[in-house]
């Protein structure tokens, strides 16, 4: 099954990370920088910065788990000589589903995703907040 995935997972604990590769890792680090950054600016700017951050970060993980329910694509035979697993997860996918039926969760996979929707909710927040100031 790694064989159909172009990632260098081979690294990794079995059962950690399977879609991600060092690219998304790599971007998962700025990803990390950036988010600090942001709740830096966000202290500075207000005092409510920990409220901002616990809900942005509850919203995001709840996203995740309903793109757990509804982003599903099943094992499919596209492209592929026998069957295709298929995977669970949106934007990024962090699921696999076997054409038993039975999936796997790489939670590695699960905290990019989570850190990306983190990322777009609150970077879409302090965006917000200046858009706000900037018209009154």
């Amino acid at each position: 099954m790694r064989e159909q995935w172009p990632v260098a997972a081979t690294i990794w604990p079995e059962g950690l990370i399977h879609f991600a590769g060092i690219t998304h890792l790599i971007l998962g680090i700025a990803g990390l920088i950036l988010g600090a950054l942001l709740l830096i600016w966000w202290t500075q700017n207000t005092g409510r910065w920990y409220a901002v951050f616990a809900v942005t970060l509850l919203f995001s993980m709840v996203l995740n788990v309903a793109a757990y329910y509804l982003f599903v694509v099943p094992p499919h035979s596209a492209g592929c000589i026998d069957l295709c697993p298929g995977r669970i997860g949106f934007p990024l996918p962090f699921a696999t589903l076997s054409t038993a039926g039975s999936v796997q969760i790489y939670i590695g996979d699960f905290l990019l995703n989570l850190l990306l929707l983190w990322l777009l909710l609150f970077g879409g927040v302090v965006l917000w907040r200046i858009l706000s100031e900037a018209i009154q």
